[in-house]
């Protein structure tokens, strides 16, 4: 299709169909195909490499664990040294780390109810998009023939980053 349309702007561009100076010709292809380029990258995913956005990565550190002992999917936030010391305690038997909502966030994601082990949470990585902290997880799965009990698991995952003040979001990436 790409080949077509330059194909068609070619013709349309040529010197002989065309009243313009021949200077004028090129420039005006010469534009048409970066356009084309930059539509081309933009298709690719290239243009955010080539052009970076404001995306910042933000550091965190992260705990989880396979039974949060909840029904549905979920995630909690905590801008609160109350809200984190909650929200710790009701997922872990541990003392929570230390906590300063001045410059820290906390975020809990829990999957909800899974038929057997071996599902968890993988943090992609965490990054600052205009005003929001985005997480980016994705859920790893047993292997498709794995012999596993059949035990209900509520996987969860905790991340204690290094930002305050934004609200939060997280994205869920699917691996085919």
């Amino acid at each position: 299709m790409v080949s077509m349309s330059i194909v068609h702007l070619r013709e349309s561009l040529s010197l002989g169909t065309d009243s313009a100076t021949p200077k004028a010709s090129r420039a005006r292809f010469g534009s048409v195909l970066l356009i084309l380029a930059a539509l081309g990258l933009a298709g690719f995913g290239l243009a955010e490499w080539i052009v970076p956005g404001d995306n910042e990565p933000v550091t965190y550190r992260t705990w989880q664990g396979p039974e949060a002992g909840t029904l549905g999917r979920d995630t909690q936030v905590a801008t609160t040294d109350a809200e984190w010391r909650t929200l710790w305690s009701s997922l872990r038997r541990d003392a929570p780390p230390a906590f300063d909502p001045s410059r820290q966030t906390g975020v809990a994601i829990l999957l909800g109810r899974r038929p057997t082990p071996g599902y968890h949470i993988g943090i992609i990585g965490t990054e600052q998009r205009g005003d929001r902290i985005i997480v980016v997880m994705e859920e790893t799965r047993p292997a498709h023939r794995a012999a596993l009990p059949q035990q209900i698991t509520s996987p969860y995952a905790i991340l204690l980053i290094n930002q305050s003040g934004a609200p939060v979001s997280v994205e869920q990436r699917v691996r085919d």
